[in-house]
C-alpha cells in the first residue's frame, strides 16, 4: 500500500539516494543541466537533507510501498506559497499513486502552514510530472523561457 509522511532522521539515506536518481532524471530532461546548476541543486548532501528534516519551515515528504521508500518530495514554506522544490519517484514505482500521496501530504502541510498555494514545477517534456500536478488539481499559471546567453551570438531582439 502507498502512503506518504514526513521524513524523519533515518530516511536521510534513502532521499539522498533518490535525489541522486533524480538528478540523473534531470541530466537527461530538456533544462535539467540547467536546474541542477542553479542554487547548488547539482547535490543533495546527508546534511542538507537532515537540516531540512530539522527545520519547520520546509517538508521533507517520503512516500512508501509497504514501508520501503520509494519517493520524496522536499517543499519550502517560507512564503505565502509554498513550493515544491523537489519531486521524485523511482521509476519501477510511479502510476501507483506514491506521486499523488507525496503532493496530498504537501498540500495538507502547506494549509496548516497557512499558505495561501503551492507551486510546483516540471521540466520541458516531463509530461509524467505535468500529469500528475493535473491529476491533484494543479494547472499552470506561469511559464518561465529561458535563452543561453553563453552558448549563442545572437543579439537579440533591438
Amino acid at each position: 500500500m502507498e502512503a506518504a509522511r514526513l521524513a524523519v532522521a533515518s530516511d536521510v539515506d534513502d532521499v539522498v539516494r533518490l535525489g541522486l536518481a533524480a538528478r540523473d532524471a534531470a541530466l537527461q530532461q530538456r533544462g535539467g543541466a540547467l536546474w541542477l546548476a542553479q542554487d547548488g541543486r547539482g547535490t543533495l548532501a546527508p546534511e542538507v537533507v537532515e537540516r531540512l528534516v530539522a527545520d519547520g519551515r520546509y517538508a521533507v515528504v517520503v512516500g512508501t510501498i509497504d514501508s520501503a521508500v520509494v519517493g520524496y518530495a522536499i517543499a519550502d514554506g517560507t512564503g505565502s506559497v509554498a513550493v515544491i522544490e523537489e519531486l521524485y519517484v523511482e521509476a519501477g514505482a510511479r502510476e501507483v499513486g506514491v506521486g499523488e500521496a507525496l503532493i496530498d501530504h504537501l498540500l495538507a502541510w502547506a494549509r496548516r502552514r497557512g499558505c495561501t498555494g503551492i507551486d510546483g514545477f516540471a521540466l520541458p517534456g516531463d509530461r509524467a510530472t505535468k500529469n500528475l500536478f493535473e491529476r491533484v488539481g494543479m494547472v499552470a499559471r506561469a511559464i518561465i523561457v529561458h535563452k543561453d546567453l553563453q552558448a549563442s551570438t545572437d543579439q537579440g531582439v533591438s
